[in-house]
């Protein structure tokens, strides 16, 4: 977290220093302070890497604004498609669309069979902290999926 907050105290002006320092914060935990330095990062016409936009979208399910987090979700298209399917599908299952949510749950079964073992480790590996992992497990499992 220190790193992050040195290297865009030193280049203020350069967006992707500023969006990966998000990412480093919000996955140290820091999840305000890095997704603040992501939306600004995303307000400039340079092209951003799609990483700031998964864990924007994860940001926005961990505030309950789910509409935000389908919405970010759809264009994750060149992240793979895990990543954008638990995320719908938690969001619409919070959002009490259970029919689909379990169209992606179904999807995410198809295509990630061992996703019921692998959901924690998985998003561990992607940085997202333990308490935006609880919630969307426990999304999904209103959505009929029951992860570990």
């Amino acid at each position: 977290a220190e790193a992050a907050q040195r290297a865009v105290k030193h280049n203020p002006a350069d967006r992707v220093i500023q969006a990966y320092a998000g990412v480093m914060l919000f996955a140290d935990g820091m999840g305000e302070e890095g997704a603040a330095l992501m939306e600004a990062a995303e307000q400039s016409p340079m092209q951003l890497p799609p990483e700031i936009g998964v864990f924007l979208a994860f940001h926005a399910f961990a505030h309950a604004n789910y509409e935000e987090a389908i919405r970010r979700a759809n264009r994750l298209t060149t992240i793979p498609s895990i990543t954008s399917t638990i995320l719908r599908a938690a969001s619409f299952a919070e959002l009490g669309q259970g029919e689909r949510a379990k169209l992606e749950v179904d999807a995410l079964l198809t295509f990630a069979p061992d996703i019921p073992q692998s959901f924690s480790r998985r998003l561990e590996v992607r940085g997202i902290p333990p308490a935006i992992r609880e919630k969307l497990g426990e999304a999904l499992s209103k959505a009929g999926l029951t992860v570990s």
